[in-house]
């Protein structure tokens, strides 16, 4: 038995409520609300339009924590904003008022076995978004580098940032499109330009370096 819960008690999620009622094998409740408690089989149904980005950021994540699923509504298709949620601890995130009340039971049955669902209207922004972090966090890194004094090359600032990522030597060269000789020889003159001798102490270098103020 799956238990769901709807997350305002508004006329949208009330007609989500009605038709899940009639649906067998899933049980519709009023709360998920005793705090520190983890529910198995839980599934919160959210309306995401409904609050402050701050609390319900907060709310995912205690959702979240609690090992309760949970399926988030939008009004559009929002890519950055998709990100957060997701981050927050969202399984799956539906556009409003997109056929999503005919078909959440199957939804929720699938979420329930794979733990991750998202429509395919969702995955294209949300690709692009995480593209467009990705880039913003490679800049960051480099800007980072170049600031801290440590001269390097593009190209070893581009293997310096797949290292801190926790690529290995083999995956860095596929990745640039170089070979594999060319990354160890990039990857030696980073610890060299760097005064260190061994991966673990150049990684942490650039953690403390991305977690320094200024």
């Amino acid at each position: 038995m799956i238990k769901i819960v709807c997350i305002p008690n508004s006329d949208f999620m009330k007609n989500i409520a009605r038709t899940l009622r009639t649906t067998k094998g899933i049980k519709v409740i009023d709360d998920v609300s005793r705090s520190g408690r983890k529910l198995n089989n839980t599934v919160a149904l959210i309306d995401l339009d409904r609050y402050e980005t701050d609390n319900l950021l907060s709310l995912i994540k205690d959702l979240s924590d609690r090992e309760i699923r949970v399926i988030g509504f939008i009004d559009a298709c929002l890519g950055v904003t998709n990100l957060k949620f997701i981050d927050a601890g969202v399984n799956s995130i539906f556009v409003k008022y997109d056929s999503v009340t005919d078909n959440i039971a199957k939804v929720i049955e699938s979420l329930n076995r794979t733990n991750y669902y998202l429509p395919n209207k969702l995955i294209s922004p949300l690709l692009h978004a995480i593209e467009e972090r990705k880039r913003a966090n490679q800049e960051a890194f480099a800007y980072r580098i170049e600031k801290s004094g440590f001269s390097m090359t593009r190209k070893q600032i581009d293997i310096a940032y797949l290292l801190r990522k926790g690529f290995s030597n083999k995956e860095i060269a596929l990745f640039l499109g170089i070979s594999e000789g060319a990354t160890k020889v990039h990857i030696s003159r980073i610890y060299a330009k760097m005064g260190n001798s061994t991966r673990n102490e150049v990684i942490d270098i650039f953690d403390r370096l991305m977690t320094r103020r200024g």
